[in-house]
């Protein structure tokens, strides 16, 4: 994957949740036990029969992330996926963490499929490292 700047996810005004908030599939507000940050990263996943598909991120946390696609997804099914983060030490990096994901929603938005997957294998390396992502992503730059 090429190490483009992160760019904007689409047109779409929403106001981003608050420390502690979650944005719903619909754009509102909900509880959930870990934080969600909108980010828009590149990732790929696995689909059988060894068919990848580009995706990238609407929002992540240390439980799921939030993917968007040209392509619709296979309902509860466990997927590799693969995703391009900031390098934790190098500044304009970025570096690759992989896990299996189970795709347990999705909804056609604006064009696009846009799914909600929870880990369900993440070594602790890439969890260590996306907890300590999301954490610093969650914290407002005002704050």
């Amino acid at each position: 994957m090429p190490d483009d700047p992160q760019a904007a996810l689409s047109s779409d005004t929403q106001t981003p949740p608050g420390p502690g908030e979650a944005a719903s599939p619909k754009g509102g507000l909900e509880n959930r036990a870990a934080v969600r940050v909108n980010i828009t990263w590149k990732g790929r996943l696995m689909l059988p029969p060894g068919t990848v598909l580009e995706v990238k991120t609407a929002d992540i946390s240390k439980s799921g992330v939030g993917l968007v696609g040209h392509q619709p997804l296979p309902a509860q099914t466990v997927l590799q996926l693969a995703l391009q983060v900031p390098h934790p030490t190098i500044a304009g990096n970025f570096t690759v963490i992989s896990g299996r994901v189970k795709v347990v929603f999705q909804v056609m938005r604006g064009g696009e499929f846009r799914a909600g997957a929870q880990w369900v294998e993440l070594p602790d390396a890439y969890r260590a490292l996306l907890s300590n992502l999301v954490e610093r992503l969650a914290v407002k730059p005002d704050s």
